[in-house]
């Protein structure tokens, strides 16, 4: 493909941010996971960063105290505070210009 005789396209760096959570990466999808970070050929430098959610013992079902926080039944959302665990990932999230 052309690009307009601009020349050569220059490589971008992109951080993508990927959550993977199968409790153990010898699964097909563990290994679709780094058969897809080893595949060059990209436009995109890709920096990967890699949340294993079993690894980090991540709690995925919600708690009572978790909904209600959510939904702010008490009226008290400013007051509670995220989980360390949370706030990381959430600090993961922001910094990646893609999640996958």
């Amino acid at each position: 493909m052309g690009n307009g005789g601009m020349g050569a396209i220059p490589k971008v760096a992109m951080h993508a941010y990927i959550d993977f959570a199968h409790p153990t990466r010898r699964s097909s999808t563990g290994a679709a996971l780094c058969r897809g970070l080893d595949e060059g050929g990209h436009t995109l430098t890709f920096i990967f960063e890699v949340g294993d959610l079993y690894a980090m013992d991540f709690k995925s079902d919600m708690t009572l105290a978790g909904y209600e926080r959510k939904m702010n039944v008490r009226g008290e959302w400013v007051r509670s505070p995220l989980s360390a665990v949370v706030t990381e990932e959430h600090r993961k999230i922001a910094r990646a210009d893609g999640l996958a």
